[in-house]
């Protein structure tokens, strides 16, 4: 007679995948890859992808995001000439010609590559915080702050994923004004009723 207890079995470890395995799982077993991210190092390697893909993108598609969106811009402060004055105007208008115009010749300043790097790591500190307040003081969770911001950056690859190809099809069409989502429905960048600006942030990334 088999005296084993199955209470008393040892658990079954869950078995930690490689870092391949890692990128692959997050886009096609989110839920199977999350309960492995365990370590307080896991977010590291995934940042890293973020930053320098994110910012090789970013460097990119500058200048043509900097040339279409000039004219929104401008059009937008047209109302300060009459609220504030000419001169006051003329200020405005220098200070954004004067970025617009480092953004067409892409200049790359430390200032740039200082908010490249500490932007995407406060979102994700800031994000991983919330996730722990919510977690554990209202749903009783037991997660630590290392688990949740490993589980964020890890997703925020699904994310970037929609960049690299948003990035592709800016690139090729010579224009910002693509989407991958319900915004192609109203694709007018006149159109900024509350129902074009709506489905443009519904996403399929």
């Amino acid at each position: 007679m088999d005296n084993e207890n199955p209470i008393l079995a040892p658990m079954v470890e869950i078995s930690r995948p490689g870092i391949l395995s890692r990128l692959w799982m997050v886009i096609a077993r989110p839920s199977a890859l999350f309960p492995t991210l365990t370590r307080k190092t896991d977010w590291i390697i995934p940042f890293i992808i973020v930053v320098l893909l994110g910012g090789a993108m970013g460097y990119f598609t500058r200048p043509i995001e900097s040339r279409d969106t000039y004219p929104i811009v401008i059009k937008s402060i047209e109302k300060m000439k009459q609220q504030t004055g000419t001169e006051q105007y003329n200020k405005v208008k220098e200070s954004i010609d004067q970025r617009f115009q480092e953004g067409l010749e892409n200049k790359i300043s430390p200032w740039y590559i200082l908010i490249g790097l500490g932007g995407p790591l406060l979102i994700s500190v800031i994000m991983a915080a919330f996730g722990l307040i919510v977690g554990n003081f209202i749903f009783a969770g037991k997660c630590n702050f290392w688990i949740v911001l490993n589980v964020i950056v890890y997703a925020s690859l699904v994310g970037l994923l929609g960049d690299l190809v948003r990035g592709i099809i800016i690139i090729l069409k010579d224009s910002m004004f693509v989407y991958t989502g319900l915004g192609l429905l109203k694709p007018d960048i006149e159109d900024l009723s509350f129902l074009a600006n709506f489905l443009r942030a519904v996403d399929f990334f």
